[in-house]
């Protein structure tokens, strides 16, 4: 990666993703692991292909879908199909925030199409983690394979 180191980068693209489109301030937290309920969570995954980067996964808890839903679309009482959509599209902005970060020559950006999920990750040791928190409250782990 030219310049800045991947975190470097994220903490900027976070910041401005989430001020952006759910209107939260977004802070690094403390090191947290994956619930212990799994149903809690839901997640996303944006393989960012140019530049090359990997796969992007954002996880959060579901009460922090519906809000972010609620923010992103306006739609009060959604579903889960709503809601995980959201975390996608949000998941897609973010990846691209941080694929101009690390490579901020204006090359070209691929990304592959959001994934969306609930449950947990599937690939949870194979990522290197790092943990935000949105308002002082809410968790967001943001993972990238090793």
């Amino acid at each position: 990666m030219a310049g800045l180191r991947w975190v470097d980068a994220l903490d900027s693209a976070m910041s401005e993703t989430f001020e952006g489109m759910a209107f939260a301030e977004v802070a690094r937290g403390v090191a947290a692991t994956a619930s212990a309920e799994p149903d809690a969570q839901v997640w996303a995954c944006v393989d960012v292909v140019e530049p090359p980067f990997g796969p992007l996964v954002v996880v959060v808890g579901r009460a922090f879908a519906a809000r972010l839903e609620e923010t992103i679309t306006g739609a009060e009482h959604g579903d889960e199909g709503g809601r995980l959509d959201a975390l996608g599209e949000l998941a897609n902005a973010l990846a691209g925030r941080l694929a101009r970060r690390i490579d901020p020559r204006g090359e070209r950006i691929v990304l592959g199409l959001p994934k969306v999920g609930v449950g947990a990750w599937s690939g949870e040791d194979a990522l290197d983690w790092v943990v935000y928190v949105a308002d002082d409250r809410d968790p967001i782990r943001i993972g990238r394979r090793r």
